[in-house]
């Protein structure tokens, strides 16, 4: 068992594919130890939702940067198959909250462009470090051992 950081994020918005644009959620789950290191990628699992359809099994990687947060998203969608997803929040003080709040993100099937898509933390933002990070005992993950 190893001592680390577990961030759980929830948010929604829309997902485009083919101008077709359908709402989209995600809720993920990123444990690491090397909690002393922000720029530490912190694999995830979780779920994506489409519309009201079942959700579907995500897995990914979130890398917190000074400047925002970055988000690699793969899930299988039963239309288009497997789908990958890139984004990044930019932090702005002219747009503070929705900068802290939003996700613009690019979608891609076998790394060719071929939607968009919007996640944001719904909740108000005073939530996020109660409800959001954690100090937690997991196994330790393969490929997350201390040095």
């Amino acid at each position: 068992m190893s001592l680390g950081i577990l961030i759980r994020e929830a948010m929604q918005g829309w997902i485009e594919l083919e101008d077709k644009r359908q709402p989209f959620a995600i809720q993920l789950e990123a444990f690491t130890q090397r909690w002393w290191s922000l720029t530490a990628p912190r694999p995830f699992q979780g779920t994506v939702s489409l519309g009201l359809g079942t959700p579907l099994p995500t897995e990914g990687v979130l890398t917190i940067f000074p400047s925002g947060p970055h988000y690699e998203i793969r899930f299988y969608h039963p239309d288009y198959g497997w789908l990958d997803l890139s984004g990044k929040k930019t932090y702005a003080f002219s747009k503070l909250h929705h900068s802290l709040t939003t996700c613009p993100l690019t979608v891609f099937r076998n790394k060719r462009t071929i939607g968009r898509a919007e996640l944001s933390y719904r909740k108000p933002l005073w939530q996020f470090p109660l409800e959001s990070l954690r100090l937690a005992r997991r196994p330790t993950p393969v490929g997350d051992q201390a040095l």
